[in-house]
């Protein structure tokens, strides 16, 4: 009996350290749009009219996450907003914003200085808000669906904090406008992704 105490004892020593080392944290995140295709598709009283991939403008986006650290490998949950205008036809007054919770996990690989690269991703869900503006009239719709991303970097610790910079490709839902237009159904589906260079800054609470 005194041996398996012994050993109880002992592991327990062994993972307090493990324990102690885990780090809660606050993360400030931006990101910039390298480029963004989008799968557009436009129906009419349920028969496709127009249907194509073309390339969306994309504004920054910016986040905040509260994560988690345990030895190498980190969990957050994370809000983020982004939004896209426009494509390439001037007249085009499309324009799409993303509300989003993504749940993260991130793998530190391990180094022997400051610098540390990591991978990882998350998935979640966007609230999408969608704004047309046609010959008829403007168009506005609301939609929600699942979002993910997948990205990595580099993280340097400044002593008070660490700093990100890294690359992120985030897929999007369909965002989704419905309207009666002089008595015609129509639909109007925009499913954007995004190539994004990150900028975060992570400091512990």
């Amino acid at each position: 009996m005194k041996r398996l105490l012994g050993l109880a004892a002992l592991a327990i020593g062994f993972s307090a350290p493990s324990i102690a080392a885990a780090e809660t944290y606050v993360k400030l995140d931006l990101g910039v749009g390298l480029n963004s295709p989008a799968d557009i598709s436009v129906t009419a009283d349920g028969v496709e009219e127009f249907s194509d991939s073309e390339e969306i403008e994309s504004a920054a986006s910016v986040g905040a996450a509260i994560g988690f650290t345990h030895k190498l490998v980190r969990t957050e949950l994370q809000v983020d907003f982004a939004n896209f205008d426009g494509g390439d036809n001037e007249e085009d007054g499309t324009s799409v914003s993303y509300l989003s919770a993504f749940g993260n996990v991130f793998y530190d690989v391990p180094t022997q200085s400051n610098f540390s690269p990591y991978v990882g991703g998350g998935v979640g869900f966007s609230r999408a808000d969608f704004d047309l503006e046609t010959e008829f009239g403007d168009l506005s719709d609301t939609s929600t669906g699942m979002a993910w991303h997948v990205g990595g970097g580099v993280s340097f610790n400044t002593g008070g904090g660490v700093l990100d910079v890294g690359y992120r490709y985030v897929k999007f839902p369909a965002a989704e406008s419905e309207a009666n237009v002089l008595g015609v159904a129509l639909k109007t589906e925009i499913e954007p992704s995004t190539h994004q260079l990150t900028l975060a800054y992570r400091f512990g609470l």
